[in-house]
């Protein structure tokens, strides 16, 4: 028999990337290996049952809030009955949405609904939770799917009458699994995970780990290159779920800006930020976003030539730019679309697998006293583009839903004026940065364009020219 080669180990061997996970199942015997498709069948079945009460433990960053919206978006109009108020009340509900109270998490998943549902929640439990239509959110006796995306931590707090009602749970973007390593997203959670685990095989309760560098839709990109995102994410997302992003975006544009022409002109620390303050000073809104941009140390030599050099300035620019859509986030919590209640699952697999989270390793295991699996897509070309196509065909009807169900979205006022004072202050200096490269010119052209005439200036200028 021939031995093995890296990528296709022996059943039970250890795997150390993806390429070896994926093989593994191929090498099972006859028994093994039907054993293992029927358990892969059992937990997407389950993660995916309509019939359950399905818990989202999130942070509330932009990307929890997008899923969120999905989330609402196809549980419109759905009819389920669980829990109750303290009344004894009984309420329709088919989520439940459990915030993490750092950085006014609960604030801004309450916003998205409100904006998504166009309505107040209902306050229940002395204010400690709203209810929406089929959705209730809490701060920090049936079937439940817990999907995690923050923290494991909470599950520590678990009473056996709890996890005797779980039906599986689910954590996003907390185990990577890609051509390169096996690795932990948060290695603070390596400390609680074994105790978790245990409790799982206790009760037996699949704990399906769910990653985008492992289930067939890997490198997604940035949130802003999201079809639609660009031209409707004030529709998609609250205030409190941007504000303060965008007020990082705005200065952190504006400082590879002032950066670049230091490098230009040969003026840095002291000089670059006195001719800086000076434009800026001409445009109130400045002081929403450039307090934090004034600050010799960032205008050194060496960090400003670094900054010309790699011609970040161009790669501002385009229809993919943050200039045209300021929102810079990553999807990777995003993967939680591909499964979810009623979703299909054709062409995954839930590969039971043995963790060992010290080591960085996974060892494929027919064994049902294993209670832990990975979410692994399709080993064919052709299967993983039909993933692809399932994942983007959601956000593309979410897309659809927000453009029918709103109108042309617009910001604040407020914000909106400080993007056009942006604008005019960033033109001015981009400008003399092309005139004094004139082999980049045709480059940062299409900076001044996004400038000009991107989706978020399109935005702007639609808000301001409706009634105030």
């Amino acid at each position: 028999m021939p031995r093995p080669t890296q990528t296709q180990p022996q059943a039970g061997s250890i795997c150390t990337n993806l390429a070896q996970l994926r093989a593994a199942p191929s090498r099972l015997n006859s028994r093994d290996g039907d054993l293992f498709a029927r358990d892969s069948d059992a937990v997407l079945k389950k993660v995916t049952d309509k019939t359950a009460l399905h818990c989202y433990h999130v942070e509330g960053d932009v990307p929890d809030l997008l899923l969120i919206g999905v989330v609402y978006e196809e549980l419109h109009g759905t009819k389920a009955r669980f829990g109750h108020t303290s009344s004894g009340r009984w309420v329709d509900v088919y989520a439940v949405i459990i915030v993490h109270q750092a950085n006014e998490g609960y604030s801004k998943v309450v916003a998205t609904l409100e904006l998504r549902s166009g309505k107040k929640g209902r306050e229940v439990l002395e204010g400690y939770a709203q209810v929406f239509p089929n959705i209730v959110v809490v701060k920090g006796g049936e079937k439940v799917v817990w999907h995690n995306t923050h923290s494991v931590e909470l599950l520590s707090f678990f009473s056996t009458e709890m996890w005797n009602r779980l039906q599986a749970i689910v954590c996003t973007n907390a185990l990577k699994v890609d051509d390169n390593a096996v690795s932990l997203v948060n290695r603070r959670d390596d400390l609680i995970w074994g105790e978790h685990v245990l409790r799982a095989e206790q009760f037996n309760i699949p704990v399906l780990y769910v990653h985008e560098s492992c289930s067939g839709v890997e490198n997604l990109p940035n949130l802003r290159q999201f079809k639609g995102f660009a031209g409707a994410w004030p529709a998609m997302l609250p205030p409190p779920g941007y504000r303060a992003l965008l007020q990082w975006t705005f200065g952190h544009l504006a400082q590879l800006i002032f950066q670049s022409v230091a490098a230009v002109d040969h003026c840095y620390r002291g000089e670059c930020v006195r001719r800086a303050r000076a434009l800026l000073t001409q445009y109130e809104s400045a002081q929403y976003w450039a307090k934090r941009i004034l600050e010799e140390d960032l205008y050194s030599r060496e960090t400003c030539r670094k900054v010309l050099a790699s011609r970040r300035l161009e790669l501002l620019g385009g229809l993919d730019g943050s200039i045209s859509c300021p929102i810079d986030a990553l999807p990777d919590k995003l993967a939680n679309l591909l499964i979810g209640p009623g979703r299909p699952t054709n062409h995954l697999t839930a590969a039971r697998v043995d963790v060992n989270h010290n080591r960085g390793t996974l060892k494929v295991s027919p064994s049902r006293r294993v209670a832990t699996f990975v979410l692994v897509g399709p080993f064919r070309p052709a299967s993983q583009e039909e993933v692809r196509a399932v994942f983007w065909a959601r956000w593309d009807n979410f897309v659809r839903l927000i453009r029918e169900r709103n109108p042309p979205p617009t910001l604040s006022r407020l914000i909106a004026s400080a993007w056009k004072d942006w604008c005019d202050a960033m033109q001015s200096v981009v400008f003399h940065i092309g005139d004094e490269l004139p082999d980049r010119r045709e480059q940062l052209e299409k900076c001044m364009k996004a400038i000009k005439d991107g989706s978020m200036t399109r935005i702007c200028r639609r808000t301001l020219r409706a009634p105030a």
